[in-house]
């Protein structure tokens, strides 16, 4: 037996190494005091190892922590401590990591620059611009020759440069990457309020995961997603063509939460200027039958044709508990001299990121939702039970607590599931040629999806057509 190793045998699945550091260092620990080594299974913690100097710290902290808390959390799940070292190893999958072409945790950092004052992210990579620059040249040639043959011009194939390398269903899982510690969170925390914090925190954790001014993939109808992240099970499958539409059911190993729902993707372009909206229904239902349902805020991106390339987050969004008839309202990018200052009566003078947001903890009466879109509207004297603020890709606050800070050491890898579909999106060869950077080959199979996508929903409206006469 080590006396200088403490053992936690039976941590909560939140508790990553950064968070065990965290609460460490308020206890007193430093990081120069003790080693973490995290057990994991599915990439949750099973078992945690403190290593420290002396046998007298590891004494002190058996003492101070076991069948206690050291957080709120675990007011009503005592740690269990002893000493260590542990007898177990480090469990690995078995399923095989999902292999991305391009490091997407990495785009924030490399790809844009954030300033202050800005209209979004401003895009800094010369490969994506150069692109897109090329966009309005190619647009223009395809519809001279659409037009010199009598074709129809709304069926133009844009270029693949200007696409992600993934499917919108994979970028829909891709954007769980942090979800299963935030929710775990969010199914432990002891009140109504916190819990709604943290759903609200897993939703905004997610946008810094989706910078892209890339257009992922338009699944074919019936296509399919599988994936595991953490301890999540992720299941997708296209279902409308137009506008795209994707169901989604999702459920952790342990039981404690289920994602479920459907989304539809729409998107609207101006002159210099691209915006697209989430809409349809998004149900996040806790083991304990607290239900959630999130509204989505509108995705802007400007410079289309000239001048910087911005990537931003626009008007509100809503995080609505179904059971308590609460709502965490959150306005992205407000008015620095106006907004601000009216919502939180506070007079604001700090320079201000683009990625800026703002919110409350309201009762669902007092917001007008907008079903259509994301204006919705806030009563100004609605009753405030936590003020929001943060900047969505570096940190989350309720009052003055930190609710989240961009880490990515609490990034669960994506995993392949033992048995994938044939349908699966990982399997469309434009995806995989692009990948391998050969754009020709990409470009024809591409156009050859797009076909199919096309003689599909042709005959779908026939067939609702053809039941319709029939009935009338």
């Amino acid at each position: 037996m080590s006396e200088n190793i403490a053992i936690i045998t039976n941590p909560l699945p939140y508790m990553t190494k950064s968070y065990i550091k965290e609460k460490l260092s308020t206890m007193g620990y430093g990081e120069d005091m003790v080693k973490i080594r995290v057990i994991t299974k599915n990439q949750i913690p099973i078992e945690i190892e403190l290593e420290f100097p002396f046998p007298e710290l590891a004494q002190k902290f058996i003492k101070t922590t076991n069948n206690k808390s050291i957080d709120e959390f675990t007011k009503y799940n005592p740690l269990i401590v002893q000493y260590g070292p542990s007898t177990k190893n480090n469990i690995l999958n078995n399923q095989k990591e999902v292999y991305y072409y391009e490091n997407y945790t990495q785009w924030p950092d490399v790809l844009y620059e954030r300033k202050p004052k800005e209209d979004g992210l401003i895009l800094i990579s010369t490969l994506q611009i150069e692109n897109q620059k090329k966009i309005m040249a190619w647009l223009l040639k395809k519809i001279g020759k659409k037009m010199f043959k009598g074709q129809n011009v709304m069926n133009i194939s844009l270029p693949v440069y200007i696409f992600d390398k993934r499917t919108m269903l994979q970028v829909f899982a891709y954007e769980l990457k942090e979800s299963p510690f935030i929710l775990s969170k969010a199914y432990y925390a002891e009140n109504q309020i916190e819990k709604l914090k943290y759903v609200s925190t897993y939703f905004l954790s997610q946008f810094i995961l989706s910078p892209i001014l890339l257009k992922p993939f338009n699944p074919i109808i019936g296509e399919t997603y599988q994936a595991k992240i953490g301890n999540l099970n992720i299941y997708l499958e296209q279902t409308v063509h137009k506008p795209p539409t994707a169901n989604f059911y999702c459920f952790d190993d342990d039981g404690l939460y289920k994602i479920y729902g459907y989304l539809s993707v729409t998107a609207n372009a101006g002159l210099n200027c691209f915006s697209s909206k989430k809409l349809g229904k998004v149900i996040i239902e806790f083991k304990d039958g607290n239900k959630y349902r999130i509204y989505y805020p509108t995705i802007m991106a400007g410079g289309v044709t000239m001048g910087k390339k911005t990537f931003n987050i626009k008007n509100s969004a809503l995080i609505v508990d179904l059971n308590n008839e609460l709502c965490t309202y959150v306005k992205f990018n407000p008015d620095h001299v106006g907004l601000i200052k009216g919502f939180f009566n506070k007079n604001k003078t700090k320079e201000y990121y683009p990625d800026k947001f703002i919110g409350k903890i309201v009762n669902l009466s007092d917001v007008k939702i907008d079903k259509e879109g994301s204006n919705h509207e806030l009563n100004k004297n609605a009753r405030c039970y936590s003020e929001l603020e943060g900047e969505w890709s570096k940190n989350i606050f309720f009052g003055n607590q930190c609710y989240w800070r961009r880490n990515l050491d609490n990034y669960c890898d994506i995993y392949e599931m033992d048995y994938k579909l044939p349908s699966d999106s990982s399997y469309r060869e434009d995806v995989i040629f692009l990948g391998q950077n050969d754009e020709n080959r990409a470009q024809i199979k591409k156009e050859e999806y797009e076909e199919i996508q096309r003689r599909d929903n042709k005959l779908r409206m026939e067939f609702h057509k053809r039941n319709l006469n029939a009935i009338n």
